[in-house]
C-alpha cells in the first residue's frame, strides 16, 4: 500500500488555498463553509490513509510530517486573520478617502443603501451610514445570514457593540464586524 502521494497533496493544497481565500472575507460565507467541510474531509482522509499505511508497512517515512506541519501553518494563518488583514491593508486608503468624501445624496437612498455598489479596495460596499459613533460600511455578500462590513469608530467600541456582534480591530479606529444569525 502506498501512502498519500503528490496528487493528493496537491488537491489538499488547492482546497487549503480556497479555505484561506474564503477566510479573507467578512463573516462566514457559503464558500467558507464548503471549503471548511472539504478541509475536514481531506484531513480525515489523509489521517486514515496514513494510519493504514503505518499499520501495513510498519515503517516511518519523513514525508509523513509535512502535512501536519502544513495543517498547523494553515490554522495559524486562519487564526491570525492574515488574509482579512492583508485585504484590509490594501483597501484601507480607499475607505479613508471615502470618509473624506462620503457618497452624495444622488448616490444613496436616505437609509444609506447605495444605488450602485461602491468598490472600495477589494470590497463591494452596498451601504454607508453615519451615526454619532462613526461611519459604517456594509459589504455586499457579507455574512451568510447577518450583516458584515467595516466601521470607523473614532471614539472606539462600546460594550453594547462588542456584545451584539463579532468585531475585529484593524488598527487605529477601524473595525471589521459581522452580526450573528
Amino acid at each position: 500500500m502506498r501512502g498519500p502521494r503528490w496528487g493528493f497533496h496537491a488537491l489538499c493544497l488547492a482546497v487549503a488555498v480556497l479555505w484561506l481565500w474564503a477566510s479573507g472575507y467578512l463573516g462566514y460565507t457559503i464558500g467558507w463553509y464548503v471549503a471548511s467541510l472539504a478541509v475536514l474531509a481531506l484531513g480525515a482522509t489523509w489521517t486514515a490513509w496514513v494510519a493504514f499505511f503505518l499499520a501495513r508497512e510498519r515503517r516511518f517515512s519523513p514525508w509523513l510530517v509535512v502535512a501536519p506541519l502544513g495543517a498547523a501553518l494553515l490554522v495559524d494563518i486562519f487564526v491570525a486573520s492574515l488574509l482579512l488583514r492583508t485585504r484590509w491593508a490594501m483597501s484601507e486608503p480607499d475607505f479613508a478617502a471615502s470618509l473624506a468624501a462620503p457618497p452624495s445624496d444622488s448616490q444613496a437612498h436616505a437609509d444609506g443603501m447605495l444605488i450602485e455598489p461602491l468598490r472600495l479596495g477589494s470590497y463591494w460596499i452596498v451601504s454607508v451610514s453615519t451615526d454619532k459613533g462613526g461611519t459604517w460600511f456594509e459589504e455586499q455578500g457579507g455574512n451568510l445570514c447577518g450583516l458584515a462590513g467595516f466601521a470607523n469608530l473614532p471614539s472606539g467600541l462600546s460594550r453594547d457593540l462588542v456584545n451584539e456582534m463579532g468585531v475585529v480591530s484593524l488598527g487605529d479606529s477601524w473595525y471589521a464586524y459581522d452580526t450573528p444569525c
